[in-house]
């Protein structure tokens, strides 16, 4: 079946003759629907979809071609629409335009080729209308998603950025700890450096004891590994105890001072 065939038409009449000859001429090319008043076309097309076309008599018993039409539009908003009739008078064409919404408005008898390409131009005319709001529909759909992916990235961005304050909050205290901890670790080892300065001392000499195990009179440490120059000097002990009994062993006795 091709795509012609299964383009669906529905044609409306109350006259049984123009219904056959309807089907037999154009049922080579359109899945072909008839029905003989306004309310068998309605079930028709709650039973069957929508229509690319209706084309319906306009001078029916019960209801009118323009009346189905209007309730055509109200169900089948695509539907291309179409009213076929013997007669011209302007009200049936205004009101046809008018409520009935109609595309194409046909005087009986029809000519079947002028006929066949109206219905041609109708059923492009749906499919194109349709394929149309399919693309509207997506679009609709796809500015929703991207309207929700815009929400949902602006609440990660929300949630991110919280995460990312916090983390920083965390870097910074680690930050601090750290360099209390290098504060600390530079003032061990200050202190360790001053305990590898502890020099061995001899308890009663005073000499120094250097790397090489050489020991060392304390001045002349000192100024060999640079720490400081002496003046020398004599404290009253000494002077008592050791500068005094010399000098009074050079004086004579006489010379001596009293204790």
């Amino acid at each position: 079946m091709t795509q012609a065939t299964e383009t669906k038409i529905l044609y409306v009449d109350d006259e049984k003759i123009n219904l056959d000859n309807f089907r037999l001429s154009f049922a080579d090319e359109f899945t072909i629907f008839t029905a003989a008043d306004g309310a068998d076309a309605l079930d028709i097309l709650k039973k069957h979809g929508e229509m690319a076309v209706v084309v319906t008599d306009q001078r029916m018993p019960l209801m009118t071609g323009v009346e189905l039409l209007r309730q055509v539009a109200g169900v089948s908003p695509h539907t291309v629409r179409m009213i076929l009739t013997a007669y011209t008078d302007p009200e049936d064409i205004i009101a046809a335009i008018n409520l009935g919404q109609i595309n194409r408005y046909i005087i009986k008898p029809w000519n079947t080729a002028e006929l066949r390409l109206c219905l041609k131009n109708g059923a492009e005319l749906y499919r194109l209308s349709s394929k149309n709001e399919e693309l509207l529909t997506s679009l609709k759909k796809k500015n929703q998603e991207l309207f929700e992916s815009k929400n949902l990235l602006e609440i990660k961005v929300r949630e991110r950025t919280a995460q990312l304050k916090d983390a920083n909050t965390d870097l910074k205290a680690l930050n601090r700890e750290l360099l209390q901890k290098i504060v600390e670790l530079r003032d061990t080892r200050e202190q360790m450096g001053m305990v590898s300065k502890l020099i061995p001392i001899c308890s009663y000499c005073k000499k120094i004891r250097d790397d090489h195990d050489y020991w060392h009179e304390l001045e002349i440490y000192m100024a060999k590994e640079g720490m400081m120059d002496f003046s020398h000097g004599v404290c009253p002990d000494c002077y008592r105890v050791k500068v005094q009994p010399a000098l009074d062993a050079i004086k004579g006795p006489d010379e001596q001072e009293p204790e």
